[in-house]
């Protein structure tokens, strides 16, 4: 998927991979969708899968309103850095246990509305202007945006298709 260069194409493609990944995992049966995959990985379900979404949503949100006042923070959190992300996303994984599938939509849900509006509320100038903020150092808001909306949405819908392609080649 080819990343947005503009607002307008950014709100568009968040819509766009937002809805089919509500739209694809709204078409699969209750069994699957609840359903452990079949392949090793970190996320052993969809649900796994949302949270991480909503997780990430939530981190980002914190980041933007932290830094507003343009405080400098350790991103991705204060106990790990980007080279740890894996680390990071393991507590993630533990944390959403907790949670069932359709709480973990409707979480994901409201994030979305919420990513949704802070992108449409924030002028083009300043979501494509690199280092607007301190906090993204050297990259612009909008990449943040992308990485977390168009692109995330992407990397779920790919994991649930092939949690559907296991489940179809008779693995049940």
């Amino acid at each position: 998927m080819p990343r947005a260069q503009n607002k307008t194409d950014l709100v568009t493609d968040t819509k766009n991979k937002y809805e089919e990944l509500i739209t694809l995992i709204n078409h699969i049966s209750e069994t699957d969708r609840n359903a452990l995959f079949l392949f090793s990985d970190r996320d052993k379900n969809i649900r796994d899968v949302i949270m991480h979404l909503y997780y990430w949503h939530e981190m980002f949100f914190a980041w933007y309103n932290r830094g507003l006042d343009q405080a400098t923070f350790k991103t991705p959190s204060e106990k790990y850095s980007w080279k740890e992300t894996k680390l990071l996303n393991q507590d993630l994984w533990q944390e959403a246990q907790k949670y069932s599938l359709d709480e973990a939509l409707t979480l994901l849900d409201k994030a979305y509305q919420e990513n949704l509006n802070l992108l449409i509320s924030i002028p083009e100038s300043i979501l494509f202007t690199r280092g607007y903020y301190k906090w993204t150092k050297t990259s612009h808001l909008a990449l943040y945006f992308i990485s977390n909306g168009p692109s995330h949405y992407e990397w779920a819908i790919k994991k649930i298709k092939k949690h559907l392609r296991e489940l179809k080649n008779g693995n049940k």
